[in-house]
């Protein structure tokens, strides 16, 4: 069923539907792309808690990049994705998250770590700010600037960790773009939300 659910979330995500999500409202694009991402994480979640020992499954469809881990806590060191011989077929850029051994420890359930990865190819295009066309506006507009890569242990939402998650975005534009910030999306309210970074 996961794979499924992934490869009609990668099907929405190609450029043929881009129309059809142009005749959403933002609100709509928001909500619907947020249901996408809950969706995908959620069923993520249902194989990984049918495993009982430790087990890597990766998935690669054409707009989406899936990694379910389940993870023994004797053999933990950091988790990298993508790794290994996943990255050499994703095309859709090389960003990474990287999460230290610590974080995953304290997110474990009894000797297993549950944990799920996903790259998005083209969300970025969707999950965009609303324009802010207020007085005090400075004709500025914000754009995201990079691909979205995600992150879940357990079952937690913006759970927070102990220890730093190390992030490699690359930007996607670099002409005419400043004031980079750091921002997450929050499933709840459907917005992007400015984050703490360290660079």
């Amino acid at each position: 069923m996961l794979m499924d659910v992934a490869k009609t979330g990668s099907n929405l995500l190609d450029s043929s539907q881009h129309p059809s999500w142009r005749d959403l409202s933002y609100k709509e694009q928001m909500s619907v792309a947020t249901s996408l991402l809950i969706g995908l994480e959620e069923n993520a979640f249902l194989l990984a808690d049918t495993v009982m020992s430790k087990k890597t499954v990766d998935k690669e469809f054409k707009n989406i990049l899936l990694s379910v881990r389940v993870l023994d806590t004797k053999s933990l060191t950091t988790e990298r994705f993508p790794s290994g011989n996943l990255k050499s077929g994703w095309r859709a850029s090389n960003d990474s998250i990287e999460l230290p051994k610590g974080a995953l420890l304290e997110n474990s359930d009894g000797n297993l770590v549950r944990l799920v990865f996903v790259a998005f190819d083209r969300l970025e295009e969707i999950l965009q700010w609303q324009s802010d066309l207020g007085p005090n506006s400075n004709n500025v507009t914000k754009i995201l600037n990079s691909k979205v890569i995600s992150a879940s242990l357990g079952k937690g939402r913006h759970i927070q960790l102990k220890e730093p998650v190390k992030l490699t975005l690359k930007h996607l534009k670099t002409e005419n773009v400043s004031n980079p910030t750091c921002v997450f999306w929050d499933y709840y309210d459907k917005l992007l939300v400015g984050g703490r970074v360290s660079l």
